[in-house]
């Protein structure tokens, strides 16, 4: 048609074979085998016709199976057509004959020949290719025509189905809408009907019951009348026809409203009831069964046998009076607990009127908010038959019908008063009848005798009062609890009834009883805490602390009592814990005012014991806090703490946080003693060095200051300006020994008390807060502070470290040390004078000073109470002391040593300038008598200040410091030691 062929290029190409690939697999049947040497379509030429039995001998620019001129014969481009052609087997066949380098070459060579030759099959007869189309005219009316129309009706038959489906889908939901305010209002409607029927239903079988309390009064009027023989008994007259028409109306009324058959059943029950309670009530009576006998009437019996049946009633009666009276007594139990049966039925049902009520206020229905008023009177109603019953049970001590009225209680919500009612009935008189026999006994009934008693009585009178508390609560509880053992018992949730018929099966597991009814603590807590507290109200007051500790245990035993009897499980417990009447009890017992005396008491004797002026000796007797310490502010201290928990005269479970704290701070503030009297300077006319000797024979009367002159020292404001190294080695052994006693003997102690009365967990924490306390006046990880480092000159400020109790006084000994010992490292400076511009030998030996500076650290070492401590305190501080010497050793060395040879080497240059030195010699200058080839004044000293060190560091081997390991003396011979090594 004109139109030009374009080019197809190689990615042409590409997509073009991946296609006839394609189109080869799809040209034949899946599955099907194409046979070897078989032409494929796409082989030919446009146009060709091949005949199906003769194959195409093609050569290789027509026939991609032959392979190009200048192919190995080893390469066979007709494998790759086979169907059966696998890539790995071909590869593995061969490599067995070339090399893998050149099968890639000629697969890439045969591949490029594929290629050319499916780009001239295209090319050859594109034209004709895109030709194809030009005979196809007027397509675009054809489709019009023929597709327009069908898909026209098709778009209007699914908008008609859809307008459709939508206008039924819209009914639908409005049905479904109409639906549910059909059953909303059906709901209400049904709502409606059910409250108004329960309220009818409470109201009628109430009205039934009281009928059958007035037909019982009735009938014991007359049965007394009979009795006294002013009546003529009960006359039957025939059925009342008023009586009658009020019934039938009633029924009626019973079928209009729809009850079901179930209630029928219960109010004729009820009526049942009713009518077996009038004939017991007559039966109880003394007349017997008289005051049922109708009397004479015109359709009655005839008189004859109405004299006979008395005559034969009478004589039953006389004949067996025990067996009536049993059988009485049996009646009125078994009416009573089936009335006590059916008000707790009743009463269910008044609870479903009280759920009717709730949900009409959340639903605002004005028709049920209406019958609130005739619910709130039935209910009135039955609390009051209820508390009836409730009475006549609890005098009749009759488990099963005290069950029933707590249950019928628990479905009014209305517990406080069933708790009320046994707290009047049972609880009050009990305990009125326990004071009035504790008055009798003890002659008295006067408040002081259940007091703590006033001022005027004296501490004497504070344990007899609350001997006499005790006793009187103890005995009040015991009365209380005999008085409700029944009501007790029947709130146990394994309780159940007997195994008779007419009470099997019948348990309070379902009513809660155990969770609900606190009979323990709104009836018996309460009304024993209102007598007694009227009774001896200042038996609470802390004034008299003795008196309010054994008051308090008292009350506290009385709880626990109280608990032991509670019903085994956590929500009666809780229930009682919680309750109104325990929190009141609690709360009229001042513990914080009777701590704060307490702590007034304990923390004047301590501060009594930690004197800020001086330290003084612990005096106590055998056995007690004090035989254990050397000093009395650890002994006290030690007191103070366990006065704190002493659980037989100070110590109160409810006051346990309080208490702890304070040991706390006991601890804290006798560390803070002990660290003020560690940092504490000494007085500028006190001697720098406080003898041990002169300590162990001074004052034997306590007091351990220090020795002074015969003047009078000026006032000191620490007790640590006068303490000797003896006194501090037994403060520092008494914080050891405090510390091991509070870990060892108090914590312990303490923990056992408070698991009994608090749990484990509060336990655990008082014994962690006393440990940690006692821990922070010691090292953490030895008993002996390592106190190398407190001496240290490269160590930071006592203000910038945190130390304990025991460091600091390691730091004070070893300073005192230190500085009676640099006392005599002043006179180091003597040894210039001694060789100075004379003509001395070299020394041989060590001059008396190294004496003056060991003689301090061997006393220190060798005192009696430096040998009390402990070795590995005692070889601590020993250590520290003489790292410490040897370090200002060090110091003084250093300078003596520096100043003799500057001083030399100034004396040379001034005889340099006068020409009277002789250069040959190492002296300053010749004099008379002077040796010109002997040692100068600077070797001889130098030689001095090394025989002093060496005797030194020997003397201070002998007291058990190791030369060897020694920073310290080993920085003191690099300066004294004149490069040699130091031999021990």
């Amino acid at each position: 048609g004109g139109r030009t062929s374009p080019p197809v290029s190689s990615g042409d190409v590409r997509a073009m074979s991946s296609s006839a690939d394609d189109l080869r697999g799809s040209a034949s049947e899946p599955g099907a085998a194409v046979a070897p040497g078989t032409p494929s379509p796409l082989d030919r030429l446009p146009g060709e016709d091949v005949p199906g039995d003769t194959a195409i001998a093609g050569d290789a620019s027509t026939d991609p199976s032959v392979a190009p001129p200048g192919t190995p014969s080893w390469f066979d481009a007709s494998a790759f057509a086979s169907p059966s052609f696998d890539a790995a087997a071909y590869v593995d066949d061969m490599s067995a004959y070339v090399s893998m380098d050149a099968l890639r070459e000629e697969l890439e060579s045969y591949q490029r020949h594929l290629r050319r030759l499916l780009v001239d099959a295209v090319n050859e007869d594109y034209d004709v290719f895109l030709s194809l189309g030009e005979g196809l005219v007027d397509v675009r009316k054809v489709v019009e025509d023929d597709m327009e129309g069908p898909i026209a009706a098709f778009k209007r038959d699914v908008t008609d189905t859809r307008a459709e489906i939508v206008a039924l889908l819209n009914d639908l939901r409005e049905k479904l809408r109409r639906r549910a305010e059909c059953a909303e209002r059906r709901a209400t409607l049904e709502l409606m009907l059910d409250a108004n029927n329960v309220a009818s239903k409470v109201e009628r079988l109430l009205d039934q019951l009281d009928s059958g309390d007035d037909e019982n009064e009735a009938s014991d009027d007359e049965a007394k009348e009979k009795e006294n023989g002013g009546g003529a008994g009960w006359t039957w007259k025939g059925p009342d026809e008023k009586e009658a028409k009020e019934k039938d109306d009633d029924d009626a009324s019973d079928v209009d409203s729809d009850d079901d058959s179930a209630d029928a059943a219960f109010e004729s029950e009820i009526a049942a009831a009713a009518a077996a309670e009038v004939f017991s009530v007559a039966e109880t009576s003394v007349a017997g069964l008289d005051a049922l006998r109708p009397g004479v009437a015109a359709d009655g019996p005839s008189a004859a046998a109405l004299a006979l049946a008395d005559d034969v009633s009478r004589a039953d009666a006389s004949s067996t009076p025990a067996s009536a009276s049993a059988a009485s007594k049996t009646s009125r139990a078994s009416d009573l607990r089936e009335r006590c049966r059916l008000l707790e039925r009743v009463a269910g049902e008044a609870n479903r009127s009280r759920f009717f009520q709730k949900i009409g206020d959340e639903k605002n229905l004005a028709f049920v908010k209406g019958l609130r008023s005739r619910v709130e009177n039935s209910e009135e109603r039955l609390a009051d038959a209820v508390a009836k019953a409730t009475s006549l049970a609890c005098a009749a001590r009759d488990a099963v019908s005290v069950a029933r009225c707590f249950s019928a209680y628990v479905a009014l919500g209305r517990v406080s008063e069933a708790e009320r009612a046994i707290r009047e009935t049972r609880v009050a008189p009990a305990v009125k009848e326990a004071l009035r026999t504790s008055n009798t006994e003890t002659g008295s009934a006067t408040e002081t005798n259940y007091s703590s008693g006033g001022a005027s009585n004296g501490a004497s009178n504070d344990a007899t009062a609350a001997s006499h508390f005790g006793a009187l609560l103890k005995k009040c509880v015991a009365a209380a609890l005999r008085s409700v053992d029944v009501e007790l018992a029947v709130t146990c949730p394994d309780w159940g009834l007997g195994p008779d018929e007419e009470s099997s099966g019948v348990t309070t597991s379902a009513a809660n009883l155990d969770a609900r009814v606190c009979v323990l603590g709104a009836s018996v807590l309460a009304e024993i805490d209102d007598q007694i507290s009227s009774l001896a109200p200042s038996a609470y007051t802390p004034g008299a602390p003795e008196a309010f500790f054994q008051n308090h245990l008292a009350a506290c035993a009385a709880i626990d009592v109280l608990e032991k009897n509670l019903p085994p499980t956590k929500a009666a417990l809780a229930l009682f814990r919680d309750s109104e009447p325990v929190r009141v009890f609690f709360k009229r017992w001042n513990v914080a005012a009777y701590f704060a005396l307490r702590r007034r008491e304990i923390v004047a004797r301590l501060e009594a014991d930690l004197e800020e002026d001086r330290l003084t000796r612990a005096v106590g007797a055998p056995g007690s806090a004090g035989a254990a310490f050397a000093t009395a502010a650890a002994a006290g201290t030690y007191e103070a703490l366990e006065k704190c928990f002493d659980t037989e005269r100070v110590f109160l479970p409810r006051a346990t946080d309080k208490f702890v704290k304070l040991a706390a701070q006991i601890l804290a503030r006798f560390g803070g003693w002990v660290a003020a009297g560690a940092k504490a300077e000494r007085p500028s006319r006190s001697p720098p060095e406080a003898d041990l000797k002169s300590a162990e024979s001074g004052n034997e009367s306590g007091d351990v200051s220090s020795v002074s002159g015969s003047a009078e020292p000026p006032p000191v404001a620490s007790w640590g300006a006068t303490a000797s190294d003896e006194d501090l080695l037994s403060l520092r052994e008494d914080v050891v020994v405090l510390v091991q006693r509070v870990e060892n003997e108090l914590a312990p102690r303490v923990e056992n008390a408070l698991r009994r009365t608090l749990g484990d967990a509060a336990a655990a924490a008082a014994r962690e807060v006393l440990v940690c306390g006692a821990e922070t006046l010691v090292d953490s990880d030895a008993e002996a502070a390592d106190v190398s480092s407190l001496t240290s000159s490269e160590s930071s400020s006592p203000s910038e470290r945190i130390l304990s109790a025991t460091q600091l006084l390691d730091e004070r000994l070893v300073s005192d040390v230190v500085k009676r010992c640099a006392t005599a490292l002043g006179q180091l400076k003597g040894v210039t004078a001694t060789f100075r511009m004379t003509n001395k030998p070299m020394p041989t030996k060590p001059s008396h000073f190294f004496s003056g500076v060991v003689d301090p650290l061997r006393r220190f070492a060798e005192s009696d109470a430096t040998a009390r401590a402990s070795e590995k305190t005692r070889r601590a501080i020993v250590d520290a002391a003489v790292a410490g010497v040897c370090a200002a050793y060090a110091a003084a060395a250093a300078d003596l040593t520096v100043s003799v040879r500057k001083t030399e080497a100034s004396l040379n240059r001034l005889k340099d300038r006068k020409g009277t030195r002789d250069p040959s010699s190492g002296g300053v200058a010749k004099e008379s008598g002077e040796a010109s080839d002997g040692p100068t004044d600077a070797q001889k000293i130098c030689r001095q200040v090394r025989l002093d060190a060496e005797a030194f560091g020997r003397a201070v081997a002998k007291l058990g410091f190791d030369t060897g390991k020694s920073d310290a003396f080993g920085k003191l011979w690099e300066v004294c030691g004149e490069g040699e090594p130091f031999v021990a």
